[in-house]
């Protein structure tokens, strides 16, 4: 029976690991809560709790952060939690699969796969030039692989960042790693977002994501997301997202909140 694995929606990523959302140079945190639900093109709906802790440093030209998410899955024992490095400035996702012989209703949680990045600015917007930067990731396999949280393999991924004005978007490789009993392809994901400011200092953005399945028999990740952000004052950022899925590797919808901290 083929086991889908759904991952970390490009709002979520784009909400706290955008390299352009850092406004000053210092020390930052973040946390928040996201809640997705989907079938995943199984018989029964899975929602899963995603609970960061980042910790993030920007330079004049860098930033670097590692997070350390909570994960809690509840429906099928087809779906499990799993988070992925393919988390780009504007956003990202990533499924895997692997296969399991029963199929039951269970719920798990626990310390989902830490997350470790930097990002390099290459240049600066002109009015005839863009601004550029370039990521690495790399998502360490401590998600508990028994209860289906994870591979319990590390992911490498390498992208490159890229806006200019209202527009933002991304490209990338991601490298899978391995499973004794599965082997991943390694994947290009991209993504492309329009932002525009609201009221009261509020922004909006909307974003559409996609990359390449992983595996025969699972579908591409697609998705939409739209993002609300505002600052807050002392040096505080709240974001709101919600996100739809347009395939069975990602979630029918979901939702979150992230609040950062500069200090």
């Amino acid at each position: 029976m083929l086991m889908r694995r759904h991952a970390l929606t490009a709002a979520a990523a784009a909400v706290f690991l955008s390299l352009p959302a850092v406004s000053q140079a210092g020390f930052s945190f973040t946390t928040g809560a996201e809640y997705t639900r989907g079938d995943y093109g199984t018989s029964q709906d899975t929602s899963t709790w995603y609970v960061p802790l980042m910790l993030g440093y920007a330079g004049k030209k860098s930033f670097f952060s590692v997070t350390v998410p909570y994960i809690s899955v509840d429906g099928s024992s087809e779906v499990t939690g799993v988070r992925s490095t393919s988390l780009p400035g504007p956003g990202g996702i990533t499924t895997t699969t692997t296969y399991t012989s029963t199929i039951e209703e269970r719920a798990d949680s626990g310390l989902g796969d830490i997350l470790l990045r930097a990002s390099y600015q290459l240049q600066n917007e002109t009015p005839s030039q863009p601004w550029l930067g370039v990521t690495g990731k790399v998502k360490l396999g401590t998600a508990d692989e028994d209860k289906f949280l994870g591979t319990g393999e590390n992911d490498y991924a390498l992208q490159l960042d890229i806006a200019k004005g209202a527009w933002d978007g991304i490209i990338g490789y991601h490298l899978l790693g391995d499973t004794a009993t599965i082997d991943y392809d390694d994947i290009l994901f991209g993504a492309v977002a329009y932002t525009a400011p609201l009221q009261s200092n509020w922004k909006m953005r909307t974003e559409f994501y996609t990359e390449e399945e992983v595996t025969e028999g699972v579908d591409p990740v697609r998705e939409v997301s739209v993002t609300f952000g505002k600052p807050l004052a002392a040096g505080r950022n709240l974001r709101l997202y919600l996100v739809k899925g347009l395939s069975d590797s990602s979630p029918d919808w979901g939702g979150g909140v992230m609040l950062s901290t500069a200090f």
